[in-house]
């Protein structure tokens, strides 16, 4: 393992043809249950939202590019024109977390410009989404090729290398693109990740800190910054960060259970299931949020509830082997729990 790094605010190394190589084990061990959302260079137009509705802006962006696509005659103005609107088209499906669809649109935006690095960029942010984080490497590297000084390139290949556990390799990419765009929002985000993953707490709020400050309605930077207080033990004003970032994003499943799991922490479990439920109805699959709920169920006195939520947890696990072990484990002290004869409690 190479030696420590601190999160320097420069960029650290010349810069290279990235690849998945993990150099660093890169994970948070000792605190695995809370999830961070990162972010990428689709994250350029905070205001969009505000100002128009995702739904009504990609009405309109439709009516524009059928409008191009019609035209006969080859032009390169409205060829840019069209690109653009494509792009803004594919970054709003990207947001939506709609990434098959945001990748059909950058496909179109290659057959129109195959030279196009913002494209090659955000289909790379896509196919992470998908978690196809090597391939999203080589879009990434292409992107930089065409465009050297593309911060968002460097935003989005130091993404798909934090998926990827290569920490010190986000870390030059990340540094990279706040030292070319010293205002990229969701660099400041990633790299605050960063800094959590190597324990620097204090550096981690610097940079959700200042990424507030240029966007103060981004919605996973609360949900992040709330996971670092909680690190900190600043329980009231992660829960402040939580419940902000649920009225900017009620549908982030991360930060209801992360809002869980903070309430774990401090004790309160029997608050803490309504936020697993939140989390479960936004995916049914998730086998952590069944297991957060079924800890918190056993510490309230249900016990079949706890068990029902071990064997789902346990099922629906089943890619994730570290969390389907624990569940199993728990599901299986109950079962002998729940066979003792009567009069043979503990």
């Amino acid at each position: 393992m190479p030696k420590k790094k601190r999160v320097s605010r420069k960029a650290t190394t010349p810069r290279h043809k990235a690849t998945g190589e993990d150099k660093s084990n890169g994970r948070d061990g000792d605190n695995p249950e809370f999830i961070v959302a990162l972010g990428t260079g689709a994250e350029s137009d905070p205001e969009a939202v505000i100002v128009s509705p995702p739904a009504v802006r990609e009405e309109g962006l439709l009516r524009a590019i059928r409008v191009g696509l019609g035209v006969k005659a080859p032009d390169e103005r409205l060829n840019q024109v069209l690109v653009d609107q494509m792009l803004d088209l594919g970054i709003l499906r990207y947001k939506a977390k709609q990434y098959r669809d945001a990748i059909d649109v950058f496909n179109q935006v290659l057959s129109i410009d195959s030279e196009s690095a913002e494209a090659y960029s955000s289909r790379g942010a896509s196919k992470v989404g998908l978690g196809e984080s090597t391939e999203a490497l080589i879009d990434c590297n292409r992107a930089l090729e065409l465009d050297p000084n593309l911060a968002s390139g460097y935003n989005n290949r130091g993404f798909a290398l934090l998926t990827l556990g290569n920490i010190y390799g986000a870390l030059d990419d990340l540094n990279k693109a706040l030292e070319l765009d010293p205002e990229h929002v969701s660099a400041y985000n990633n790299r605050g990740y960063v800094a959590y993953l190597l324990g620097e707490l204090e550096s981690a709020i610097q940079d959700y800190d200042r990424a507030l400050s240029l966007n103060p309605n981004f919605a996973q930077v609360y949900n992040n910054r709330g996971m670092v207080k909680m690190k900190l033990g600043e329980f009231e004003s992660a829960f402040a960060d939580y419940d902000k970032a649920l009225f900017l994003d009620p549908t982030a499943k991360e930060t209801y259970y992360n809002r869980g799991c903070t309430k774990q922490r401090v004790g309160d479990h029997e608050s803490a299931i309504p936020d697993f439920d939140a989390a479960i109805q936004l995916d049914p699959t998730w086998p952590h949020a069944y297991f957060n709920r079924g800890v918190a169920k056993h510490n309230t006195g249900d016990y079949a509830g706890a068990l029902a939520d071990y064997a789902q947890a346990a099922n629906v696990g089943k890619q994730n082997k570290l969390c389907q072990k624990h569940a199993v484990h728990r599901r299986g002290g109950y079962r002998r729990w729940f066979s003792r004869p009567p009069g043979s409690l503990r």
